[in-house]
């Protein structure tokens, strides 16, 4: 493709002649950057990238292992995410977490003061992957080392799977 935007270096002999790309090697040329910047940009949703003042970005297992560290800060942490029902809701290391009923490698979730756009995809996304963003709290729940409340981003972790 670059061959297309540089002048030709055929019949450059000594007479400097330059022949310039073809209107056809140009309109495609724009035509394949045009297409690779959008299937690049449909990758992952734009809000991904909007962070709230005080932002942590953390693993899930750190966030089990010192919960103290995060405790009243906003933070984005990926998961397997489960609902059981309003009350409790939960987000696990991983699905086999999940399956094996291992609570301590999980934070509790709360949906309750989220909107109701973060409620009804919290449906949709219910036992798969997500990367989710809310304020963590230690406590005051009695199988996880936290919980997760006010949670104003949620999607998935692979956006493809949609």
């Amino acid at each position: 493709m670059i061959s297309l935007l540089i002048p030709s270096l055929r019949g450059m002999g000594g007479t400097g002649e330059k022949r310039l790309p073809s209107k056809a090697a140009i309109f495609f040329s724009c035509l394949f950057v045009v297409l690779g910047v959008s299937a690049q940009s449909a990758e992952v949703p734009a809000h991904w990238f909007d962070k709230a003042p005080d932002e942590r970005s953390v693993s899930l297992i750190r966030l089990i292992a010192d919960p103290q560290a995060f405790d009243e800060r906003n933070v984005v942490v990926q998961g397997f995410l489960v609902l059981r029902d309003e009350y409790e809701n939960s987000l696990f290391i991983d699905e086999n977490a999940y399956l094996a009923g291992l609570s301590s490698n999980s934070i509790a979730v709360d949906l309750e003061d989220s909107s109701a756009m973060i409620a009804t995809r919290a449906q949709e996304l219910d036992k798969r992957y997500v990367r989710i963003a809310g304020k963590f709290h230690v406590g005051p729940t009695a199988f996880s080392s936290g919980l997760l409340k006010a949670i104003y981003r949620l999607g998935p972790t692979f956006p493809e799977d949609e």
